[in-house]
């Protein structure tokens, strides 16, 4: 049955055969300053900010999303059981755009996240924040949701806990969520390859800041 499945998978999505094969990914690690941003022009009463605990709500927004796959109910529970959160955008009571919050250990299961290292799981340290599973519905895009959303991610966990970094990762080509995150007190840490081969991957660090890095 599992033989099958995965033969379904391989047929729907041929991508999938070809990424198992050879596939590289490159990546920017980025580190924003926690604290009080007082940007005006990034004030949208249309727009409510809500750190949520549902998981329903939660995991119907990735699914529409065509998230499913990474962020499954039991996967949304056990983030939740650890003390991470979830905030998500609303637009009129539509969810449009989510973020994840982790802090402690991570798992580093997917090509995107070892971009931070090849091994399974890595450890923040004390006073990082890692901001994780982001999206915008497509809709909503090009009206600065992720920068507004950014904004109230840095001002509530700066009025709220000690945490000093948010530490984020994006595709070296996603210009526009790069350029978002610059609007804020950003630091480059570094610049990473990932290829994999057959299964087999590795990691090439093109640049990076050691001094600056914010997990172990």
């Amino acid at each position: 049955m599992r033989i099958m499945r995965y033969i379904s998978k391989a047929i729907r999505n041929p991508q999938l055969v070809m990424n198992y094969f050879y596939a590289k990914h490159e990546g920017l690690i980025l580190s924003v300053k926690i604290t009080t941003y007082n940007q005006d022009q990034l004030e949208d009463n249309s727009l409510n900010f809500e750190i949520s605990d549902h998981v329903e709500e939660i995991h119907s927004f990735y699914k529409r999303m065509g998230r499913i796959g990474s962020m499954k109910q039991d996967k949304i529970s056990a983030f939740l059981s650890n003390k991470n959160e979830c905030i998500l955008v609303k637009h009129n009571e539509k969810v449009i755009g989510a973020m994840w919050i982790l802090r402690g250990s991570l798992i580093l299961d997917t090509m995107s996240a070892k971009i931070l290292s090849l091994r399974d799981r890595i450890r923040l340290n004390e006073d990082t924040l890692y901001g994780a599973y982001v999206i915008i519905d497509e809709a909503y895009r090009g009206l600065k949701i992720n920068q507004k959303l950014l904004n109230f991610i840095l001002n509530h966990y700066a009025l709220q806990t000690k945490d000093k970094k948010l530490l984020l990762i994006t595709g070296i080509s996603n210009g526009a969520y790069i350029s978002s995150v610059m609007k804020f007190e950003t630091n480059l840490i570094g610049i990473v390859r990932v290829l994999n081969f057959c299964g087999m991957k590795k990691r090439v660090e093109l640049y990076m800041n050691e001094k600056e890095k914010l997990w172990r």
